[in-house]
């Protein structure tokens, strides 16, 4: 069926439009237009309108959406450029393999929907609610994700690059007082990126990697554990790790991380795991930077008076007296 984009998108934003649906065979299709391999460009944007159950593969998307439902569309190998989605809704959506770049989800809702291989650029999540949703082998790089909730996800395989989380929350569900953990972000990766005021609760973190990452603003690892992890050259500022546990430390793992004004006591740590392998800790309670150590390793050559300082040992040794002399008779 012949038809311009222009008159393709002013259909579907009247709700005029016959489309090809998931699943449709050439012959059940006959007669309805199809949206496959499609370049949505140079007309007013979607707004208000539904692409339920749509067959959408293979489309680069070039206007911003405003109120789109999405429910079961097949949205596989779409690409996304300089394109804000707002309000929208992915329901049990296939959103595989697809692209953004710029793209921005602003108040938008998923729910069972699949990115898996998903490659996100300069993008961001905003306001998002992102439930029960597979994201594996995800990447996102030069992005930020902010204000949203991923409840009940499965993410693994995944690569965060320079991408900054702010006040967002990862949990299992909304029954808080569950205390199983739940597995997220297994094999996955945190690099050069912040984390700032966000909540991680009641999570698995297994097998995966910190580097150069900043946590601070009362960022939360309640009733979490980590397991086989590598953290390197981070810095944790004002973190909550309350009933946290730490556990098979990555063979690579080394004791090169800032800790400041966070509330440690009820770490735990199981095996051979000691708090100096994943922390710095100075003479006097204060956590210590890479470059602070180097220093205080040097002037601890020039004093001989060397205090040291373990808050969970309270063990110190400060102005130890010499022995006195006994005179002989």
């Amino acid at each position: 069926m012949s038809i311009t984009i222009e008159e393709i998108v002013k259909k579907i934003n009247d709700g005029t439009l016959k489309y090809r649906l998931v699943g449709d065979t050439d012959e059940k299709a006959r007669g309805k237009v199809d949206l496959r391999n499609r370049t949505f460009e140079n007309t007013p944007n979607l707004i208000d309108c539904s692409l339920d159950n749509a067959d959408l593969e293979n489309s680069t998307f070039k206007i911003d959406m405003h109120g789109v439902s999405f429910e079961n569309a097949s949205l596989h190998k779409c690409n996304f450029f300089n394109v804000e989605i707002e309000s929208a809704f992915f329901l049990g959506s296939n959103l595989s393999m697809a692209t953004g770049y710029g793209l921005g989800f602003v108040s938008s809702t998923f729910n069972n929907t699949i990115f898996n291989d998903f490659k996100f650029t300069s993008s961001n999540f905003t306001e998002c609610e992102i439930i029960k949703c597979n994201m594996n082998n995800i990447a996102f790089k030069d992005s930020e994700i902010d204000l949203s909730r991923f409840i009940g996800c499965i993410i693994e395989n995944a690569i965060f690059r320079n991408t900054n989380f702010e006040q967002t929350v990862f949990l299992k569900n909304n029954e808080y007082y569950d205390q199983e953990p739940y597995p997220l972000f297994k094999n996955s990766s945190f690099i050069d990126l912040s984390i700032n005021g966000c909540g991680f609760m009641l999570l698995l973190l297994e097998e995966i990697e910190f580097i150069r990452v900043e946590v601070s603003s009362n960022t939360t690892f309640d009733y979490s554990i980590f397991d086989n992890f590598y953290i390197s050259d981070c810095t944790f500022n004002d973190v909550r790790f309350a009933e946290t546990v730490f556990k098979n430390q990555h063979r690579r793992q080394s004791g090169n991380n800032t800790l400041q004004d966070t509330d440690i006591s009820t770490i735990k740590f199981e095996g051979d795991i000691e708090f100096e392998d994943i922390f710095i800790i100075g003479d006097d309670g204060h956590f210590l930077s890479a470059e602070e150590a180097a220093e205080a390793a040097e002037a601890a050559e020039e004093d001989e008076n060397i205090s040291i300082y373990n808050p969970l040992q309270n063990i110190g040794f400060y102005d130890r007296d010499e022995p006195e002399e006994v005179e002989d008779d």
